[in-house]
């Protein structure tokens, strides 16, 4: 309009209006009439028409004095609280990194009635939320570091000479998963160490999977005893990265450690835990391995569930009666399980007859080795698991991990004939009367 007024009302009843009065007290409009009636609410004959041609569309202010409504004026707002100024914290936030900028640009002075120069100041402050460090708390914006994962909200006061106002911003930080790939746990309330391949998080695949069982020595609670001998000393004093490779071909393991809390556990809360295993883990292949006590677990399991691909028994304590093998182990053998047999030649474990048993029901499903470390007895768990250095090679120049390698590729076969080693006794099966020692 050009010129200064004295009082605004608003009206949206039907249409929306504005009205405003000028000082000499007249009043003016702007709005759309949805309906024939003058703007002062008088409404038009059909003859009128002629004069108010513009009455549906009325795009400026137009003098609508004298009016028919009664107005009630309100009294002015205080001047003074329209000075303050005007906080904003900008956008809710929703970011994966660790760092971020807030930022206040939008943050504003609400003009005076008069002309004059004001100055703000800002403050930044973290309402809620983990820790973090703002950078810069009084300036406009700021970067804010030391994110992590979770909701954050912060607050950006602005202040002047005319008050002062706040604003708050959510922050929401999803940092990508710091994948783990050595760590302890517990699968159903047994203590367990977990190695996964170096590509596992980067795709879907799967891979084979090792279970060791430990030697009646490290039955127990304490988590650190599983550590002692097997698969795990060897990556953590070895720094075996549990990959193994044959004939050009990297086979990546799964590798897991599992502690039953006392010895000589049923077949059933074993496969409890193997079946969580496998739900938990991509695990494509199922190997069973362990020392002493450890291989009597895994005997006895795949006796009774054979889907397992194959077996690693190190000196391990006699599973059945003799008798018994063929019964015990032909499911085992039927769905195409492979055993490798490790005996020491004074350690009588019958390893020898229950592999041959193995063979009279299948050419090929076992294979028996005699070893000679340390004088032969029941001992050098690290000649072949492995511990600061690596395992022997016992069967065919490869060790236990590249031998459960070869049998995780598909369709590969056991390779034949056996190749003797330096510091080893391969022996044709000899018959050895088991004897009551246990680890």
């Amino acid at each position: 309009m050009g010129a200064k007024v004295s009082n605004i009302v608003t009206h949206n009843a039907i249409a929306p209006y504005i009205y405003v009065q000028d000082l000499a007290g007249k009043w003016y409009s702007s709005g759309r009439n949805k309906a024939p009636a003058l703007q002062n609410g008088v409404r038009m004959l059909v003859d009128d028409e002629a004069n108010f041609s513009e009455f549906y569309n009325i795009p400026g202010f137009r003098n609508i004095y004298p009016r028919t409504q009664t107005w009630t004026v309100m009294s002015a707002v205080d001047t003074a609280a329209l000075r303050a100024p005007i906080a904003n914290a900008g956008i809710d936030q929703y970011i994966n990194t660790s760092t971020t900028t807030l930022y206040g640009n939008a943050s504003h002075q609400q003009q005076p009635g008069q002309s004059t120069t004001v100055t703000m100041s800002y403050a930044w402050t973290k309402v809620s939320g983990p820790s973090c460090t703002i950078t810069s708390p009084s300036s406009q914006s700021t970067t804010v570091t030391g994110l992590s994962s979770g909701t954050y909200v912060f607050r950006n006061t602005v202040t002047s000479s005319h008050g002062s106002d706040y604003d708050e911003v959510l922050v929401q930080v999803d940092l990508p998963v710091s994948h783990v790939y050595d760590f302890d746990t517990t699968i159903n309330s047994w203590n367990a160490i977990v190695h996964l391949p170096d590509t596992y998080y980067s795709g879907v695949d799967s891979f084979p999977m090792i279970v060791f069982f430990p030697g009646l020595g490290e039955v127990g609670t304490d988590i650190e005893d599983l550590r002692a001998n097997g698969p795990h000393k060897y990556i953590e004093n070895g720094d075996w990265n549990g990959n193994s490779v044959v004939d050009g071909d990297t086979v990546k393991f799964i590798v897991v450690s599992i502690q039953p809390p006392s010895s000589y556990p049923n077949t059933s809360t074993i496969d409890t835990r193997i079946q969580t295993l496998l739900s938990t883990y991509r695990a494509n292949k199922l190997h069973l391995t362990g020392l002493s006590h450890g291989s009597w677990c895994a005997s006895t399991y795949v006796a009774d569930y054979p889907n397992v691909t194959s077996v690693v028994n190190v000196q391990g304590v006699q599973p059945f009666n003799t008798v018994d093998y063929v019964t015990e182990f032909t499911p085992f053998v039927n769905a195409g399980g492979k055993y490798l047999g490790i005996e020491q030649v004074s350690d009588f474990r019958d390893i020898s007859n229950l592999i041959s048993a193995l063979n009279s029901i299948q050419t090929g499903s076992g294979i028996y080795v005699q070893t000679n470390y340390g004088g032969g007895g029941h001992c050098c768990w690290g000649e072949f698991y492995g511990d600061s250095d690596a395992p022997q090679n016992l069967y065919n120049s490869e060790n236990i991990y590249q031998w459960m390698a070869r049998l995780s590729i598909d369709d590969e076969e056991l390779p034949t004939p056996p190749t003797p080693n330096p510091g080893a006794v391969f022996d044709a099966c000899q018959c050895f009367p088991s004897n009551s020692v246990l680890y």
